[in-house]
């Protein structure tokens, strides 16, 4: 046996992260991006402190991930730099950036102003070659992703306006605005989360199953680990070799839904509600 040692993973994540989590698991992206690796921007850190990153040209190998460009796939959702393409992430908002200063005169001043600069989060702004500015603002428990058409230079002194021009995923939207609008009012990067709170132990157990059985950034095992990681030493040592035909059953059947979600399930993430 491998002897799994511990690890543990988030329980409440935003459902994209969760999609990054179960894709950088992925062989075949993993390859993908080391091949493209010549071709990806480096960032660099703005005098704001945000990451900035620009593409010349487009990546349709990201692409076919639903990635804008490539992400590090040993990095997790909250340190890796990914930007999911807008037309899968449903709750992906497109906004009006504009810089400090040069607001429109003969419009009226709302009554709050969301400063990008300003946001107490960890924030990463990729311009892509099309002309589109993408920023992602996430923590631990939220992830904002913003795009919009901008010549702006590549600085944080700029205003957000929010625009919801598209009637679908409408409600989508409508929660990232909310969530924008509450990180803005924070003054400790915390949030006021939208929606119930949903179970993750059927993803925590299918990432951990995959994570002993392929040594993906712990100690490999085999089965028996993995029945130890997901329910316990106790019973394991109490059933298996006995009575074990259906633990073994409801492990295979986790890897299984590891395997499905790793391979292309993962994008079903992008359509749900965010939290």
């Amino acid at each position: 046996m491998g002897g799994a040692s511990e690890h543990t993973l988030p329980e409440r994540m935003p459902n994209a992260a969760w999609a990054w989590e179960f894709l950088r698991r992925n062989a075949e992206y993993q390859r993908d991006c080391l091949r493209a690796s010549d071709i990806l921007p480096s960032p660099f850190i703005l005098s704001s402190g945000a990451s900035f990153l620009r593409l010349t040209q487009s990546i349709p190998k990201a692409e076919k991930w639903g990635l804008l460009t490539f992400a590090d796939p040993e990095k997790p959702a909250i340190d890796a730099n990914v930007f999911w393409s807008p037309r899968l992430l449903a709750g992906a908002v497109r906004v009006r950036l504009t810089e400090i200063g040069n607001s429109q005169a003969n419009l009226p001043r709302q009554e709050e102003t969301i400063i990008l600069s300003a946001l107490n989060t960890r924030r990463i702004i990729l311009d892509t070659a099309d002309g589109v500015r993408h920023i992602v603002l996430n923590g631990h428990r939220f992830w904002i992703q913003l795009y919009c058409d901008t010549d702006l230079p590549p600085g944080e002194n700029a205003e957000i306006g929010i625009r919801i021009d598209n009637a679908r995923y409408m409600r989508r939207r409508l929660d990232t605005a909310a969530q924008l609008l509450s990180l803005y009012r924070s003054n400790n990067g915390q949030l006021s989360l939208i929606g119930r709170r949903h179970n993750s132990n059927s993803l925590i157990n299918a990432l951990t199953a995959f994570d002993i059985q392929n040594g993906f950034e712990r100690p490999k095992g085999d089965l028996r680990d993995i029945a130890e990681a997901i329910v316990g030493k106790a019973r394991v040592d109490a059933d298996w070799g006995v009575n074990d035909r259906a633990l073994k059953a409801q492990i295979k059947r986790t890897l299984a839904r590891a395997d499905r979600l790793i391979s292309g399930d993962y994008k079903s993430f992008l359509t749900k509600k965010n939290l």
